[in-house]
């Protein structure tokens, strides 16, 4: 039997079932550069019309573990049903991309799909062609970097530097800190207004000049320090820092802004506390080195008033026989000078009477409330009083004036109170260095002249009559019976007797005259510009005054008589001893006549 028109009978009935029923001929390759495909890194599926897998390359394979054999020809659904969200995004043939996210085991990795259409010239859309691009590194580090942006948010939050940035010159973002620093309690009273609106007028130009360079050259230039007014109207100065960044797809400036009032503060303490320790350092060399009072009060004032109180200020000084504050020659004002009748103040009256009354420092933040003070500047404010003090009495005030209200404080009153410190001890010092002086060249009894200072002085008038050719007399001066007084009167007697003397002559004489006390009972008196005839005058006064003088004394009245010689200068005169023994001849003379007279020596 012959067969073939059998087989070939059910070959063409199975080709027809396969064509027809199987839809073979929809299961064609749709033609694509296969190569490219196979050797992509990306995953490639291709779909056909009805959605089913037509192609599948190795990478895709690999990415989702999946074998080309089990996937060729079934439907998506059934391909990647493990997949729904996968399924969901290829049965919506309408969209151009999307995102998948594929996890496996302990890891996930994310893809970028991209659905394009695949055309033919005998179909409209033959298929689709879905690419499957890894992007998990780029999410990985998206997200590495909104956490870097959020953590960064994080601490710009919660810095304590303000932190604000500008875009074309507004402000666009400020933290926490930034809100507190200008004063805001809403963000619209800083975002969105201009940072310049912001700038102590003081810096308007500085900044200005820094925005110009900026725009010119587009760079930051470092930071500096300024001024910022808050919205309060309160000024805060700032150290400011600046940096180019992009913010919000913009070119943007951050701007760090530090609070350096504090700092500001400290080193204008230690400032003003150098300058303090200066003069102190330099009101102590004064005190040491001054020879006289007035040498240094006139320092003192010049060193603190030029450094630390600039305006009124200055010292008075006790006048112990008047009882008054005497304004100090050196006293500065630099508002308008006082008037005649506050020179000389009484002791309790005004502030610095009542300083110097009481001992105790006065500080005043507004003069036109107390009742004290005196109205002797119109334009003072404020005012501090120290005393100078040593131990418990009072020596004088150090005086400050300010026009300005509430210009001093405690620390400056401690600083005054330290400098009168130092002041009370210099004024000691000098005012026993002085005493000493005068000690030196007086006599402790008649307060007149000692011996020694005399001859100073008369050797002086000596050589200066010579030179000049001028006339000098020269007397000699003996009280009569003087050790009689002693003896009646005791020597209490015979000092009195001595002190009133001496002061009834001083009354007597010219200022240019020298008078001293010669030895024990005798006086040495030299007449400068004074010729013999007019010095016998002089003598004859003196005789007399004595004469009729009493001194009082404890027991009795004494009466006292003087013996007085007389010598004048002459040509062959060779020093002041010569001239004062002639006239020591003169004054034997008058004792020998019995007292109570003038001799004078002619040759």
């Amino acid at each position: 039997m012959d067969l073939t028109s059998f087989a070939f009978t059910i070959t063409g009935l199975t080709t027809y079932w396969g064509l027809f029923q199987l839809n073979l001929f929809d299961s064609m390759p749709i033609p694509s550069s296969a190569a490219l495909i196979e050797n992509m890194w990306d995953g490639v599926l291709v779909l056909d019309r009805e959605n089913r897998v037509i192609d599948i390359n190795p990478a895709l394979q690999d990415i989702l573990e999946i074998a080309a054999t089990k996937t060729i020809g079934s439907q998506v659904e059934d391909v990647f049903a493990a997949w729904p969200h996968l399924v969901e995004i290829l049965q919506e043939l309408d969209i151009d991309s999307a995102e998948f996210v594929l996890e496996k085991k302990n890891t996930r990795n994310y893809f970028d799909i991209k659905i394009s259409p695949i055309r033919s010239k005998s179909i409209e859309q033959s298929g689709s062609m879905v690419v499957f691009r890894d992007t998990s590194k780029r999410v990985e580090a998206e997200g590495a970097l909104r956490k870097g942006e959020q953590r960064y948010r994080r601490l710009v939050e919660s810095s304590p530097i303000s932190i604000c940035v500008m875009v074309d010159g507004n402000y666009v973002y400020a933290n926490p800190a930034a809100y507190k620093l200008f004063g805001a309690e809403k963000p619209e009273e800083l975002i969105g207004k201009a940072a310049v609106d912001f700038v102590h007028p003081d810096f308007l130009e500085l900044i200005g000049e820094r925005l110009n360079k900026f725009n010119e050259r587009k760079k930051i230039l470092g930071s500096n320090e300024g001024m910022i007014v808050r919205v309060d109207g309160q000024s805060v100065e700032v150290e400011v820092s600046t940096e180019l960044i992009t913010y919000q797809n913009q070119e943007a400036v951050q701007i760090l802004i530090k609070d350096i009032s504090a700092r500001k503060l400290e080193e204008e303490r230690l400032e003003r506390q150098v300058e303090e320790l200066a003069v102190l350092h330099s009101i102590a060399v004064a005190a040491a080195q001054a020879t006289s009072e007035d040498e240094l009060i006139e320092e003192a004032t010049m060193i603190v008033g030029s450094v630390l109180f600039p305006r009124n200020f200055g010292f008075l000084l006790i006048d112990e026989e008047s009882q008054t504050l005497l304004l100090h020659n050196s006293y500065r004002f630099e508002s308008e000078a006082p008037r005649g009748d506050v020179l000389s103040i009484p002791l309790g009256h005004g502030i610095t009477g009542a300083v110097a009354q009481t001992g105790a420092a006065i500080r005043i933040g507004d003069v036109s409330v107390d009742a004290r003070y005196l109205d002797i500047h119109s334009n003072i404010r404020s005012e501090l009083c120290v005393p100078i003090k040593s131990g418990q009495k009072v020596l004088g005030v150090i005086n400050s004036e300010s026009d300005e209200l509430y210009a001093f404080n405690e620390a400056d009153e401690c600083l005054l109170q330290t400098i009168a410190g130092q002041l009370a001890a210099g004024i000691e010092k000098v005012r026993f260095f002085e005493e000493m002086q005068r000690l030196a060249v007086t006599d402790s009894l008649t307060h007149l002249n000692n011996r020694r200072y005399f001859f100073d002085l008369a050797r002086s008038e000596f050589e200066r009559a010579r030179r000049f050719q001028h006339s000098l007399v020269a007397i000699m001066l003996d009280v009569d019976e003087f050790r009689g007084i002693n003896e009646k009167f005791g020597h209490a007697g015979g000092d009195l007797t001595l002190n009133a003397i001496a002061y009834s002559w001083m009354q007597e004489l010219r200022e240019v005259d020298v008078i001293g006390r010669y030895g024990g009972d005798e006086f040495a008196i030299l007449l400068p510009e004074t010729d013999l005839k007019a010095g016998k005058e002089v003598a004859e006064r003196l005789c007399k005054i004595s004469k009729a003088m009493t001194v009082e004394s404890e027991r009795r009245a004494i009466s006292v008589t003087t013996s007085i010689g007389v010598a004048s200068l002459l040509d062959n005169s060779q020093n002041i001893e010569n001239l004062i023994d002639r006239a020591d001849r003169g004054l034997y003379l008058s004792k020998e006549a019995g007292g109570d007279t003038v001799s004078v020596i002619q040759d």
